[in-house]
């Protein structure tokens, strides 16, 4: 096998793959890339038997064939590659060579045949969505998996999933909503299609649970202005895959097994207390109290007045620190506590200045929403003083 690709190109599709070749399996060769050449392309596939990714990009091909080299190191490779032409060799010895006249970089190989099989599926008939929105709605919902995500036990399937679905509320137009939990916060967002009929492409009746860990593939795919097409489809084993697919690259994700568990009843629905803060000075506020939290010192503990907000922590591991921040509650005061870097999260993806903050003093949650943020809301739990 031979062939050159421009730089920019190959760079577009190892970028890609780097979080699926990166994770861990019982297939050592998941950990490379295989490459097949075309008449005028090259493919790029990975998968971690998880989720699968395939990308074709403009190439000059010598000599067809295929090979699998590993993903991170071929990344690297390219990346800091001298030129703007990558030239890739197969050696007769097993390697993959790639060189100019003053360097020459060789790679191991494993043959094509020990890689395992990618599922076919039909792209026609899919949601289309524009890029910049759908990365601004995973965004959103990008909290942690439990255990890192490897955790297999369906009763967690809540803290290792994020829930896709169908979302109407009485009369409204239907939506197309993402639910994320890690256990002490809960994140929904809320995508109203120009179109309704457009959520036809996602077709499945009832939500459906995809590993966390597949986030941020999808948000790489979502790199840049164009449009991106999801939804379900059958494969030959009787299970389902859910695709997302852009262009000339497709990436395939299996669903999590399990029911997602009734998350609405998480949401404070009939909260009559508020304050507003404005993200410019609430922001950098939180990022100054939490120098004084620690692993084993988490909670700030917060008066709220009718006037202001009194924050507080004492740490003896690194000492306190107290700050005022003035606003108007409308509600009774009270004391409680929260974990200062949920909220610096749910600020950092927001776009709006002024963020309402529901609560109440025998309520269990705080309601964070903003007016330049619409559909999106985040629930965090307190934690004890």
């Amino acid at each position: 096998m031979e062939f050159s690709i421009s730089k920019e190109d190959f760079l577009t599709g190892l970028s890609k793959i780097q979080g699926i070749v990166g994770r861990e399996t019982t297939w050592p060769i998941t950990k490379n890339v295989l490459i097949t050449t075309g008449e005028e392309e090259i493919s790029l596939v990975a998968t971690d038997m998880e989720s699968y990714f395939l990308g074709t990009y403009p190439a000059r091909v010598i000599v067809p064939g295929a090979i699998t080299i590993p993903g991170k190191k071929l990344f690297e490779v390219v990346k800091d590659f001298p030129e703007m032409e990558i030239p890739v060799t197969e050696t007769e010895n097993g390697w993959v060579k790639i060189s100019n006249n003053r360097l020459n970089h060789l790679l191991p190989a494993i043959s094509a045949e020990e890689f395992p099989k990618i599922p076919g599926i039909d792209k026609e008939g899919l949601m289309r969505l524009p890029t910049g929105i759908f990365h601004d709605v995973i965004q959103k919902t990008d909290l942690p998996a439990a255990g890192g995500g490897d955790d297999k036990r369906p009763y967690l399937v809540h803290l290792l999933g994020f829930y896709f679905s169908i979302f109407q509320d009485g009369e409204n137009p239907p939506v197309l909503r993402l639910v994320s939990t890690d256990g002490n916060r809960l994140s929904v967002m809320d995508h109203k299609p120009e179109n309704p009929d457009d959520l036809l492409g996602l077709q499945f009746e009832k939500g459906v649970v995809l590993p966390k860990k597949i986030l941020g593939d999808v948000k790489r795919l979502c790199d840049g202005e164009g449009t991106i097409s999801m939804g379900i489809r059958s494969i030959d084993d009787g299970n389902s895959l859910f695709v997302f697919s852009r262009e000339s690259e497709i990436l395939m994700g299996r669903l999590l097994e399990g029911e997602y568990p009734e998350y609405k009843a998480v949401i404070p629905n009939d909260v009559k207390s508020s304050l507003t803060v404005s993200k410019k000075s609430f922001l950098p506020l939180l990022k100054r109290i939490i120098i004084f939290t620690s692993p084993n010192f988490k909670a700030v503990n917060v008066s709220i007045l009718p006037d202001m907000l009194k924050l507080s922590i004492k740490n003896p591991e690194i000492g306190e620190s107290q700050e005022e921040y003035s606003t108007e509650f409308d509600g009774e005061p009270f004391e409680t506590a929260f974990n200062p870097q949920y909220f610096i999260d749910a600020l950092n993806v927001m776009k709006s200045d002024k963020v309402t903050i529901r609560l109440e003093k025998d309520k269990r949650a705080f309601l964070i929403t903003g007016e330049e943020d619409p559909g999106y809301l985040m629930v965090i739990m307190p934690m004890r003083n």
